[in-house]
């Protein structure tokens, strides 16, 4: 006897029967919800797959159709695809830095307090423009000569420049912004700078660091600090001492 092998509509009526049941699962968690019963739409998809269901489950369920209903097997995925690991290309796809416009991070940062200044027209001197620069993106002004060109004009020694003749420089070199300084003529360069602030300390730190100053001042020279008065300890029964000097005197007390 040969081994029977299911038919199409054997296999067809076991994923419909499968489909029945879980529909019929949906519908009751959706009847359980209170989140779910609020959505009319998802009551209607369900039940409407439910009777398409039921519905080609009735076609291809036949009354001299005897033979029991297997399990419907696992639907297995097919592709053509074969699954590779590859590594990521960074040069294929090319973009812009967002924070690129705000500056570098080391100078422009959540950190560091600073204030724009300028622009400033600076002419050159015989010296040149009284300055000294060091440092790229963004190039600082490590000295600036008193009297010369750049401290008339106001900039001071640890700014930053951020701005020559109208075009922003904080990602230029060193090299780059000392040619364009080379190249100005007699009239002179407009420079915009920015200037670091000092941070504001929390509130409440320097209130005790004179406390705690004085306190490690004493101890390393010898002192000791004023202790509090001492106060002489008193017994948690005071009233029963009343009462006692209360019968003391009466019994002492001369009778008239």
């Amino acid at each position: 006897m040969g081994q029977y092998v299911p038919t199409l509509s054997c296999a067809g009526k076991a994923h419909l029967r499968r489909s029945v049941l879980g529909q019929e699962e949906a519908l009751r968690l959706h009847a359980v919800g209170r989140a779910l019963r609020r959505v009319d739409l998802l009551q209607a998809v369900l039940a409407q797959a439910l009777q398409r269901s039921l519905a080609k489950y009735s076609e291809l369920d036949r009354e001299d159709d005897f033979l029991e209903t297997t399990e419907a097997p696992d639907i297995q995925p097919k592709t053509q695809q074969k699954p590779e690991i590859r590594a990521p290309s960074f040069s294929t796809v090319k973009v812009t830095d967002i924070f690129h416009r705000l500056g570098p991070l080391s100078v422009f940062s959540a950190k560091n307090c600073w204030r724009l200044v300028g622009p400033v027209h600076v002419t050159r001197g015989e010296a040149g423009f009284g300055l000294t620069l060091r440092g790229d993106a963004p190039v600082l002004i490590a000295a600036v000569i008193p009297g010369g060109p750049a401290a008339a004009a106001g900039l001071r020694e640890g700014d930053y420049i951020v701005s020559l003749n109208g075009q922003p420089c904080k990602w230029w070199r060193h090299a780059e912004v000392v040619a364009r300084l080379k190249g100005v003529g007699d009239e002179g360069a407009s420079l915009q700078v920015v200037t670091l602030l000092p941070r504001a300390e929390p509130p409440g730190t320097t209130q005790h660091r004179p406390a705690l100053g004085g306190l490690l001042r004493n101890q390393e020279c010898g002192w000791e600090t004023p202790a509090a008065a001492r106060v002489s300890p008193r017994p948690f029964l005071g009233w029963s001492r009343k009462a006692k000097r209360g019968k003391t005197r009466g019994r002492l007390s001369p009778q008239p």
